[in-house]
């Protein structure tokens, strides 16, 4: 009996966590309580110009953010930087590294997103500057496995 109640409770885990993710995700709706959002933003031109269908084929620096695993087919050390200004004074910087070791390649990463000073108004009165900007760090891994087989992780904060 204790062999059928085990998946019964793996399934309802499993369950209440799908039941519990949109509620999660969706409980800062309101104005102002987006957190993230620029990690969405692409810096690769040659995943924007597969139309972003890079997951499979990611076998270089942006792999950290596509697929972390296609670092183990890094086989040569590899810079990127990335400059875009958008508008508004919006601009978007990107440098990620990564070098193959003995076992895999290991890869670090920053992105910055910022806005330039903004005036801040509090009921039509000016009560000066202020600076918004967005940023993270990232360390990524990846370890063949097998010749068809790879591991790969990224962690960002």
């Amino acid at each position: 009996m204790n062999k059928l109640f085990r998946p019964g409770i793996i399934f309802l885990i499993i369950l209440l966590f799908i039941a519990y993710l949109p509620n999660s995700v969706f409980s800062s709706s309101g104005i102002g309580t987006t957190t993230g959002n620029f990690l969405n933003m692409n810096f690769s031109p040659r995943a924007m110009g597969m139309g972003e269908a890079f997951c499979a084929l990611a076998d270089d620096v942006s792999a950290m953010h596509w697929n972390p695993a296609g670092l183990a087919f890094v086989f040569n050390p590899e810079l990127e930087t990335m400059h875009t200004f958008w508008l508004g004074n919006i601009s978007h910087e990107f440098l990620g590294y990564i070098h193959p070791i003995s076992l895999g390649t290991i890869g670090v990463s920053a992105s910055y997103l910022h806005m330039g000073r903004m005036n801040k108004i509090r009921q039509g009165t000016a009560q000066g500057k202020f600076n918004v900007y967005d940023i993270y760090g990232g360390l990524a891994y990846g370890l063949p496995v097998s010749k068809s087989f790879c591991f790969g992780f990224n962690v960002m904060g």
